[in-house]
């Protein structure tokens, strides 16, 4: 929420239009999914991965 705030702020004090708020965001949420897969990876076993491979995936 704070990064989402401070993103906010940064959009207005440069004063970007619609666009180029959008872009911002689609970064911003890109660069998070990347950090929350990580994330995710770093509290499973090494060899996940390959077992959902072999026997699917139930999400």
């Amino acid at each position: 929420m704070r990064r989402s705030i401070l993103l906010l702020l940064f959009v207005g004090a440069c004063g970007l239009g619609p666009d180029d708020e959008l872009w911002i965001l689609e970064q911003a949420w890109r660069q998070a999914e990347e950090i929350a897969a990580i994330a995710d990876n770093l509290l499973l076993p090494a060899r996940t991965d390959e077992f959902f491979d072999r026997h699917g995936r139930r999400d």
